[in-house]
């Protein structure tokens, strides 16, 4: 496929600045000089996450907005401070807390990441560790699973729907089904929930730093030992996306030699996962690894289902019938 020469060169051009900012002119404006000191590390933290969300925000779908904050389960469970926060704008609420924390719902974000400088070798298992904590709160997923976004998603619900109200009428006509149609309808779309086997039922995960201490080995040798370590495969769903150093290189997966932005992957008959293969793209002074990092990111959190939020979903409210 031929290159679009008036695109590329843009995309380019934002990523070659959005590298130099992180990696040189934020390190100079934050600089004690001392050494590799820094002065005011959390504004030196925010500065490099406003710079990752303007990139971002040039190539995301304008419903997608950034954040920084907490996720929070439908049982309450929260989340420790999430860097970075992608959700649906149009779907979010602006919970915050009297400190100006802000708490995102898990059912309206599509993905969580993590910005830092330069990562030692136990950094990377910590940061991933965190994500993974992030993702783990998706196993109990929302109420009532019908997302509104993406349309082909919500869609594909819809058609699942009424097959098992079908069936569900058929039951009942045998005598099979006690419930009422609401109820079971209720039951089978939970059981139709599973962000272990379908990808776009959970989120999207990604950390995003300057260098790594070692290189681009240290790089693929700490993340090829933190995912081979998981104990069972429900685990590995919850593994990270994609890890972005901007001096050493690119990770995201592979199947059969092409890319996959996932850390399992639907074989051919539809019903098992298998694991999929590293990918790495090297650092490059083109920002081909930044370049396919957006990319990448872009079109994974499009497919990720967004559901509406409820109150009544995270709380539960006691209520006194009268009557009258």
């Amino acid at each position: 496929m031929p290159e679009n020469t008036r695109l590329l060169p843009l995309i380019r051009s934002r990523a070659t600045s959005f590298r130099h900012t992180y990696e040189v002119m934020v390190k100079e404006a934050f600089s004690s000089g001392e050494g590799n000191k820094t002065i005011h590390s959390g504004e030196y933290g925010m500065y490099r996450e406003r710079l990752l969300e303007n990139l971002l925000k040039t190539f995301l779908p304008r419903h997608i907005e950034t954040g920084t904050g907490f996720i929070i389960g439908r049982k309450g469970d929260t989340s420790t401070q999430v860097d970075i926060v992608l959700f649906d704008a149009d779907e979010t609420p602006k919970v915050e807390d009297a400190a100006f924390r802000r708490f995102y719902p898990l059912e309206t974000i599509v993905a969580v990441g993590e910005v830092k400088s330069s990562l030692k070798k136990s950094e990377i298992v910590n940061v991933l560790k965190k994500l993974r904590k992030v993702k783990e709160l998706t196993r109990d997923g929302p109420e009532t699973p019908i997302p509104v976004r993406p349309s082909w998603r919500a869609a594909e619900v819809v058609i699942e729907q009424a097959k098992h109200r079908i069936q569900i009428e058929q039951d009942k006509k045998r005598g099979h089904c006690k419930k009422s149609v609401s109820d079971r309808m209720h039951e089978l779309l939970r059981e139709d929930y599973n962000p272990i086997e379908n990808h776009w039922q959970n989120k999207v995960s990604f950390v995003v730093c300057s260098d790594i201490a070692g290189g681009s080995k240290a790089m693929k040798d700490e993340i090829t030992s933190f995912t081979s370590r998981v104990t069972s495969e429900d685990e590995a769903s919850m593994d990270h996306n994609m890890f972005l150093s901007l001096a050493d290189g690119y990770q995201t997966y592979a199947h059969n030699g092409k890319a996959h932005l996932y850390p399992r992957v639907m074989m051919n008959d539809g019903t098992t996962n298998a694991r999929a293969t590293m990918s790495f793209i090297a650092a490059d002074d083109d920002c081909n690894h930044i370049i396919a990092f957006v990319s990448d990111l872009c079109s994974a959190v499009s497919d990720v289902a967004v559901y509406p939020f409820r109150i009544t979903d995270h709380v539960e409210l006691t209520r006194e019938h009268i009557k009258w």
